[in-house]
């Protein structure tokens, strides 16, 4: 018996100096050879961005030695990362010579995912051993803030009502002097019935010549952080606030709008068309946490603002101070914690049982009481706080 654990214990020794030594060796050859081979590992990721959940491809192309250490494996590993999220791992076993693979996977999140580094580990079958060979190679990825139409909230100011002129104003002829194209919301007493059964369209009766007025919006996105955010959900909040900004401005600009925009730790006002769609999308892709202030209000008065903010941010009093000096609508918008509430404890019978039908495995972050609580909290005196008595609007 005694023998036998020698036996046993000398075998595991040899192995392991051998998965050492194998390693090791290996470790350095590969090195010469990376340094002789021009171009050994080509990675490639989509030069467009995508949306979360949808299909993402990367191609790699690998160049390593012929022959290699018995039960010794070389692996290609990419780590992709963004603050506050689990980082996109790719990774793929390499055999001798020239390797091609193709990588599908869908990233879940928004975000610019970035590596500096490759790694081509070299480690034993049973994975004791491990030694990394890392060559720089830049990669980013860019994942859109998810969109959805449905999910635009439209300003309340749009809704109904005589649309504004998007281009230049021009005199309407002689017989229409006194007449305007109806709108939807308009009043239907002033529709001018003499008219429509000539032209078989709605027209309102309004008694001298008035452009109808021409309309701007501004809109701001503040990423400030705030505590009233829970620590294990500022990522996702940061995501919802950047989705709504997203779907609402995307909405106002559907509709033949004139939008402009601007982050907090930016002065530079940009101008928006749905032809720049995709510069919008690159940029709220990256937008992060920043208490950053370098925002310059336009001094024309003719804005209507939407501020995209957090409660409790420190930048809201430095952007209403702004908004004394200047005339015109603002509405603030505080999107809501995305993520549920958490629910009374359940045996692991129950939440088997009892589990609606379609609901992933993964486990979903929620919040206690308390955490929600203090968020309502903070949401109510923001709201009090920002209202004005009217003059400037604050929407959840």
């Amino acid at each position: 018996m005694e023998l036998a654990a020698i036996l046993w214990g000398s075998a595991f020794t040899l192995l392991a100096l051998y998965t050492l030594l194998a390693n090791w060796i290996m470790q350095a050859l590969l090195r010469r050879f990376f340094e002789k081979t021009p171009d050994p590992i080509n990675f490639n990721l989509s030069a467009t961005g995508v949306f979360p959940g949808t299909p993402a491809t990367a191609e790699l192309t690998a160049e390593v030695l012929r022959h290699r250490a018995p039960g010794i494996k070389i692996r290609f590993e990419i780590l992709l990362h963004w603050p506050g999220r689990e980082p996109l791992r790719l990774s793929s076993d390499l055999r001798g010579g020239r390797n091609r693979h193709v990588f599908e996977f869908s990233p879940s999140y928004r975000g610019c995912y970035q590596s500096r580094e490759v790694r081509i580990v070299v480690s034993d079958l049973l994975g004791f051993t491990r030694f990394p060979v890392e060559l720089s190679l830049a990669e980013q990825l860019r994942v859109y803030p998810a969109v959805q139409p449905e999910a635009a909230r439209r300003p309340r100011s749009l809704e109904g009502g005589q649309e504004e002129n998007r281009g230049k104003r021009q005199r309407r002829s002689q017989e229409l002097l006194e007449v305007r194209k109806y709108f939807p919301g308009d009043d239907m007493r002033k529709v001018h019935w003499k008219v429509y059964a000539h032209t078989s369209q709605l027209f309102l009766r309004i008694g001298e010549e008035t452009p109808p007025p021409e309309s701007r919006f501004l809109v701001i996105l503040d990423s400030a952080p705030t505590t009233a955010v829970p620590q294990r959900i500022e990522a996702d909040y940061l995501d919802a606030l950047v989705e709504v900004c997203a779907a609402t401005v995307l909405d106002v600009l559907a509709r033949g709008y004139q939008v402009f925009f601007a982050t907090c730790d930016s002065p530079q006002l940009r101008q928006l068309t749905l032809e720049k769609k995709l510069q919008l999308l690159v940029e709220l892709a990256g937008v992060r946490w920043n208490d950053r202030y370098a925002l310059e209000l336009p001094r024309q008065p003719l804005y209507r603002i939407l501020l995209f903010s957090s409660p409790g941010s420190k930048n809201l009093s430095r952007i209403f101070a702004d908004f004394q000096e200047r005339a015109g609508e603002v509405k603030l918008f505080f999107p809501d914690l995305p993520v549920p509430v958490e629910q009374p404890h359940r045996s692991r019978i129950r939440k088997l049982v009892l589990r609606p039908s379609g609901e992933q495995g993964a486990a979903v972050a929620q919040l206690g009481s308390g955490e929600l609580q203090n968020f309502r909290t903070t949401m109510d005196r923001e709201r009090a706080r920002w209202s004005r008595n009217g003059k400037w609007k604050v929407v959840r």
